[in-house]
């Protein structure tokens, strides 16, 4: 927020004018920012330190690529749309990954 908000502001004179007109406003950003920014950053980087290390390297991949198909679905549900052809294809393929994936992570049961 620190590098990014003088650029946002020279590009939004308007906006960041009436922000710092309103104490009120002004102060949700900042507290906003702390918050996102150190906090849930500061939690979630330690939390998947923490995890990752107990995790096989393959178990992590999965759940990086299970987090961007997250994101997707955020995307599509947020916009209002349903994903296009192309789209679900591809999707298709990166759950058919991972559950080939999966499958080879699993030991065969020997008889």
């Amino acid at each position: 927020v620190i590098v990014i908000f003088p650029f946002y502001a020279l590009l939004n004179r308007s906006v960041v004018l009436a922000s710092f007109s309103n104490h009120e406003i002004l102060y949700q950003i900042i507290i906003g920012g702390f918050i996102l920014g150190v906090i849930v950053s500061w939690l979630a980087t330690t939390w998947w330190n923490t995890i990752s290390r107990q995790l096989p390297t393959s178990f992590i991949g999965q759940l990086l690529v299970f987090e961007t198909l997250s994101s997707l679905l955020y995307g599509y549900i947020h916009d209002g749309v349903f994903p296009g052809k192309g789209a679900l294809l591809c999707i298709a393929i990166v759950i058919t990954g991972i559950l080939l994936g999966i499958r080879i992570m699993i030991p065969a049961k020997r008889s």
